[in-house]
């Protein structure tokens, strides 16, 4: 049995805030790089949403101290496709704009011949637990 999902899969902190939010692409990004587009889409769509429900706890955002406070605040984004895997970062940049930054990429080893590729792949979920604990 085969199922087949089309959401994201979201991590809370104990605070409830969405902190890590993962999409996983099983096709080939050659193949299907329309599908691969919106999923990368859809993981900067719920980063916004994620940050703006954070955002609703800060009541002035024009108040300086406010938005220093709020530019704190991450939403990390992992996505996977086939044997590729992004982490990336959101937060706030300024009053009207998110910073969405590329943090690292990898290709997962497919091959018992590739084993030491995982390497790569330790790093960048050790970025992520470094990141999230920041």
């Amino acid at each position: 049995m085969r199922i087949l999902a089309d959401a994201p899969v979201i991590f809370k902190a104990s605070n409830n805030m969405e902190l890590i939010i993962v999409e996983v692409s099983n096709n080939s990004l050659k193949k299907h790089m329309t599908n691969s587009i919106e999923n990368s889409w859809k993981l900067i769509e719920c980063s916004v949403s994620a940050l703006r429900k954070e955002a609703a706890q800060f009541k002035d955002a024009s108040n300086q101290a406010d938005l220093t406070t709020f530019k704190k605040p991450k939403v990390f984004t992992i996505l996977f496709i086939a044997t590729q895997v992004t982490l990336s970062e959101m937060s706030c940049f300024n009053e009207s704009s998110w910073k969405y930054i590329e943090k690292r990429t990898v290709k997962l080893p497919t091959t018992w011949d590739d084993h030491i590729c995982v390497v790569p792949y330790v790093e960048l979920l050790a970025t992520l637990l470094l990141k999230v604990y920041d």
